[in-house]
Order: structure tokens, then C-alpha cells, then sequence
């Protein structure tokens, strides 16, 4: 499957580089935060899948923040992870790229105090990327077990990858919209082909198949939860860190890894 690729800037950097750099693949996990006006902290909708990885890096070139807070959605891989919960992530994978990348541990425990001020449920684990959408329970299984990770994305690791070169910490934040043994309906595959634009046309198209209804009304259900948590812990994080110590933020965020066997 091809995978379109958009990067848009909805708030630029002043003379100086922004403390903070929110990103997520979509406006839609960007939780509101384009609307927002917080000094030090720029926002940029990176796009979906593989190709984020050149155009993240192009977006960087001369734009350097100090820190980096990766927002989305996940798909669960293990049956703790369920729908609505937080996943802070311990390290961003992918089935055929090396190194691994740890994530900080400063960032990771600043994280996860501000988070433990809600009601969410917060897990920690690993992230793991792959390159085409996972629809079906058992696709999702397989690659929980092969990974050991909780949760499943198309771009935290070319995130992370992008990040460790640039030396810039970076904490990926997901929040699960679909538990490990959901079959998810194949307008998501349409939607991801389009770069997550676009939802509402695929969806109405899709409804003329009578039999998508049940599981689409499902996956409404699902990321109603998801969004909510994930504009929660994104908008709570963004407040906290903005006022971190300059320590913090600029804190060796990814260490590489052995390869894994």
C-alpha cells in the first residue's frame, strides 16, 4: 500500500526555536492543541507511515526544539492495553530496522508524575511501528508476541529514529483505540492510504456495505474513547512540561540498543 504524506506547521516557531515541538499524525490527535496559544510551544501535524521519517527530518533542519512530545492513537497488541488507556512509551520499535531506541528516563518519569494527576489508566511499554495497518485480531497477536510490545503505530519509530540523530529528546504518548483482538473494518486501510485525511468520505463510502455498520459503530465507540484520554494526558502534558527545567527537556532522550536476535 502506497502511504500519502503531508507536514504542516499550524503554529511556527518565533526567532528562537520552541522549546517545546508537539507532533502527531494527524489534526485529529493533535487533540485542539492548533487552537491553542502557549508561548515556547510550536505544534505540527507530521502525516501517517514510513515517509514521515524524510519530511520530519527536512522539518527539523532549521527548527531545532529542545524536546519533542509524539501524540496519537495505538492499536492494542496485549490484552492489557484496552481502549482509552495511555501508553508511555519505554521504546519506539520496528520488525526490520536497528537499532532500538530507549526512550529517557527523565522525560518518562516527568511523564508519568504530571499523568498520574488524572483518572486515566497509564501504562509503560514498548511501541512498535509497521509500515502497513493491522486489521485483524490476529495480525495484531502476532505481532505483540514477536515484539513483547503493547501498543502499534505507522510512524512513532521514524520519529524516534529522527529524533535520536537530531539529539533531541523525545517522549511518544499513545493512547489505544482498538483492543488486540478487534477486527478493525477495511475503510481503515482506505483512510491510512490517504495520509488520515478525509475520514468522513471514506466512512460514507464504505456504508454502503451493510455488513460494515456493526463494526464501524464499534470503532466510533472506541476512539470516542481514545480521543478523549489522549486530549487529557496531551493538553496536561503540554502545560506541564512548557514550565519543566531547562534540564529536563534538554536530557539525553534515546540510547541505542543491542540488535535485537
Amino acid at each position: 500500500m502506497k502511504t500519502s504524506i503531508h507536514v504542516k506547521l499550524h503554529r511556527t516557531y518565533d526567532v528562537r526555536p520552541a522549546p517545546l515541538l508537539v507532533v502527531a499524525p494527524t489534526k485529529r490527535e493533535l487533540v485542539g492543541l492548533t487552537n491553542r496559544r502557549l508561548a515556547g510551544v510550536a505544534v505540527a501535524e507530521v502525516g501517517v507511515g514510513r515517509p514521515v521519517r524524510n519530511a520530519f527530518k527536512e522539518m527539523l533542519i532549521d527548527r531545532l526544539p529542545a524536546a519533542i512530545l509524539s501524540l496519537g492513537f495505538g492499536g492494542g497488541l496485549d490484552s492489557v492495553a484496552l481502549p482509552g488507556d495511555v501508553v508511555l512509551a519505554q521504546r519506539a520499535l520496528h520488525p526490520k530496522s536497528e537499532p532500538v531506541y530507549y526512550h529517557d528516563s527523565l522525560l518518562l518519569l516527568e511523564a508519568r508524575r504530571i499523568l498520574a494527576q488524572t483518572e486515566l489508566t497509564v501504562l509503560e511499554g514498548d511501541l512498535v511501528t509497521v509500515d502497513e495497518p493491522l486489521l485483524t485480531g490476529s495480525d495484531k497477536r502476532e505481532i505483540g508476541i514477536r515484539s513483547s510490545a503493547l501498543t502499534v503505530d505507522m510512524e512513532g519509530y521514524w520519529l524516534a529514529e529522527v529524533a535520536e540523530e537530531a539529539g533531541i529528546p523525545l517522549l511518544s504518548v499513545r493512547t489505544v483505540i482498538d483492543e488486540a483482538d478487534l477486527d478493525l473494518p477495511d475503510l481503515v486501510a482506505d483512510i491510512v492510504a490517504d495520509g488520515g485525511r478525509n475520514e468522513w468520505m471514506h466512512t460514507l463510502r464504505s456504508l454502503k456495505n451493510p455488513s460494515v455498520v456493526g463494526p464501524l459503530l464499534t470503532m466510533v465507540s472506541r476512539l470516542r474513547k481514545a480521543r478523549s484520554a489522549l486530549r487529557i494526558a496531551g493538553e496536561l502534558l503540554v502545560e506541564q512540561l512548557e514550565l519543566a527545567p531547562v534540564d529536563l527537556l534538554t536530557a539525553p532522550t534515546m540510547q541505542s540498543a543491542p540488535a535485537r536476535q
